[in-house]
Parts: C-alpha cells; sequence; structure tokens
C-alpha cells in the first residue's frame, strides 16, 4: 500500500515536472520569438546545407518552436514544406556550394528582426541576409587594425564579426570588390584557442568553413589580424594579415 502511495507521488512529480519543463520551453520560445518573425525568403543562397535532418511538424509555427528550442540562436533559416510537414533547418555557405535540392512544397523562411534600429544620421544602414540582421557603417578610408577598431568604438560600434554563417552572408552585400577588408578578429596567442571578441569559441565546422585557401598562415608574429577579402563569388572568405596594413573596415553598431 504504501509502496503504491510512493509510486503515485512520484509518477506525479515526474509528469509535474514534465509539464513545467514543456512550459518553460514554451516560454522560452516565445520570449526568443518576440522581437523576431519568419519571413517567407525566396535567397537560395540561404539554403547551402542542413542544420539537422528533417523531422515532421505539423505547422510552420511547431516547425519554428521546435527548431528555436533544439538550436536557439542558431536556428535562422528553416525550409517547411507544407505538403509533407518536413521542417528543415538550413544555413548559407560559400556563393561557390551547391544548394540544397528542393521537393514540390518547399518554402524558406528566414528571420526578421522587428526591433532593430540603425542610427542612419551616423552613417549606419540595416544590413539583412539569411536570417541575420545587423546596423553596419562601411568605410573606405583605409586604417590599420588598431585604429579602425578606436574608429569604431568612437561612434559607438565595434569591428564586424562575421560569426555565423548567416553573418558571413552579410559581407558581400556590404564589401568592396578586390578590396580587403578589417573584421573584428585577432588569432589568439600559442596554447589557446580561437574565440570572437565576444568569449563565444569558434567551432570547428565554421572555422574550417571560413578561411580562404591556404589560410590563416602559421605566422604569428606577421599576420595576426584578420581581413574579408571579396574577389569574386568563389573566393569571399577570411585571411589573415598584418596588424599595421591599412585597409578598409565595417563597424557594426553596438
Amino acid at each position: 500500500m504504501l509502496y503504491n502511495y510512493l509510486w503515485s507521488i512520484e509518477n506525479f512529480l515526474f509528469n509535474f515536472s514534465y509539464l513545467i519543463l514543456i512550459s518553460e520551453q514554451a516560454f522560452s520560445v516565445k520570449a526568443a520569438l518576440s522581437n523576431y518573425y519568419f519571413k517567407v525568403n525566396s535567397d537560395v543562397q540561404c539554403r547551402k546545407a542542413e542544420l539537422s535532418p528533417p523531422w515532421t511538424s505539423e505547422s510552420l509555427v511547431s516547425c519554428v518552436a521546435e527548431c528555436r528550442i533544439r538550436f536557439h540562436n542558431r536556428c535562422n533559416n528553416i525550409v517547411y514544406n507544407n505538403l509533407t510537414s518536413a521542417c528543415t533547418p538550413v544555413h548559407p555557405m560559400a556563393f561557390s556550394d551547391p544548394v540544397l535540392a528542393s521537393q514540390p512544397g518547399d518554402e524558406l523562411f528566414s528571420l526578421q528582426d522587428k526591433e532593430l534600429t540603425c542610427d542612419v544620421s551616423a552613417g549606419f544602414q540595416l544590413q539583412q541576409a539569411c536570417g541575420a540582421s545587423a546596423c553596419i557603417r562601411r568605410t573606405t578610408a583605409e586604417k590599420d587594425f588598431e585604429d579602425a577598431l578606436d574608429d569604431c568604438k568612437s561612434r559607438g560600434a565595434t569591428l564586424f564579426s562575421p560569426d555565423t554563417y548567416e553573418r558571413f552572408a552579410l559581407l558581400p552585400n556590404i564589401a568592396t570588390s578586390d578590396q580587403q577588408t578589417w573584421v573584428g578578429l585577432k588569432k589568439p596567442e600559442p596554447g589557446f584557442d580561437w574565440k570572437w571578441p565576444n568569449g563565444n569559441l569558434i567551432l570547428q565546422d565554421f572555422f574550417d568553413f571560413m578561411w580562404s585557401p591556404y589560410q590563416p598562415s602559421h605566422d604569428l608574429s606577421a599576420e595576426k589580424c584578420i581581413s574579408y577579402l571579396f574577389k569574386d563569388t568563389s573566393a569571399c572568405k577570411l585571411h589573415d594579415l598584418g596588424c599595421s596594413r591599412n585597409i578598409e573596415f565595417i563597424c557594426e553598431q553596438n
């Protein structure tokens, strides 16, 4: 009798905890999406690779909710098929990479920021691509890395960091063709991990993706700062460079 009673309590507590977990997940999704919405997107560049294999969702809303629960801020682009109910999180890659094969009923949706306001009077313009949004000021004035960083700080900004596949997809829209441009990244000291200025580790799959061929070099003394080169559709990646070089740079509003 006592055993059955205790088992009933344990079962009740388990179910109650599960309901709390589901409620917390639903709340976290609502909070995560409170300033955003997913919008139909025809840009095939945004569906170059799967973030995970597809799963079945009864609606686009549940597809978005499940994606945000599973992948949080990495979920920025979704292919939802209204015929098969297949939900596939996707992301952009390089221009030269092939687009994922599409099926009848597939439709691409990308995250849109509803709240981001750019200081146009200070030269910042809204840039959006593949679910990424940023207030960007590109300058053709050439400075070394530290002076470029100081220039951005003086404008309430920082050097732009292309720290996700989606943010990387912004660069071809804002960089000058055939010109190197400073971005917010430096090589770590020997023995330390590669990190973005916000402290986030650079994951191996993204590290392999972001470099131009034969980059980065192993010369830590001469080429410690990182630039972006938009040369053509097959060479839109990062290069290491001597920090004293004077080149263009991209500021992102804080």
